[in-house]
């Protein structure tokens, strides 16, 4: 099922994300190759666009075989920074 560029954006918008060329071009990748790989899909979508970073990669893997890793943020929002500090937080905007 092919989706226009419009509503690609739309979707993206819609899940609250930024729309950037990288993720229009893997969701029109997906809408044509549903079943495609990862490999592929990374494949199809640098042909579109050049180059595209897929992963992470550690800057120092301490000697370890790494076979998995993930990224995790934990902060306080700004109403429990305000809570705990007694003042009020700065102001920010959250962008994916």
């Amino acid at each position: 099922m092919e989706s226009s560029a419009a509503e690609v954006v739309q979707r993206l918008r819609d899940a609250g994300l930024r729309v950037t060329a990288p993720r229009v071009a893997v969701l029109e990748v997906l809408a044509g190759h549903p079943h495609a790989t990862a490999d592929t899909v990374a494949t199809l979508t640098r042909q579109r666009l050049g180059r595209v970073s897929t992963h992470l990669t550690p800057s120092d893997d301490a000697g370890y075989l790494l076979d998995e890793a993930e990224v995790v943020f934990r902060g306080l929002c700004p109403d429990c920074r305000t809570d705990r500090a007694g003042a009020p937080a700065p102001s920010s905007t959250r962008s994916t």
